[in-house]
Protein backbone atom coordinates (compact mmCIF):
# COMPACT_ATOMS: atom_id res chain seq x y z
CA UNK A 1 0.00 0.00 0.00
CA UNK A 2 1.49 3.01 -1.50
CA UNK A 3 1.26 6.73 0.74
CA UNK A 4 0.62 9.05 -1.90
CA UNK A 5 -1.60 12.20 -2.06
CA UNK A 6 -2.44 11.07 -5.61
CA UNK A 7 -3.90 7.75 -4.02
CA UNK A 8 -6.21 9.80 -1.55
CA UNK A 9 -7.04 12.33 -3.68
CA UNK A 10 -8.28 9.62 -6.14
CA UNK A 11 -9.88 7.80 -3.56
CA UNK A 12 -11.66 10.56 -1.69
CA UNK A 13 -12.86 12.06 -4.91
CA UNK A 14 -14.41 8.88 -6.18
CA UNK A 15 -16.65 8.89 -3.15
CA UNK A 16 -16.83 12.54 -3.02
Amino acid sequence: MQHDGKTLTKEQREKG
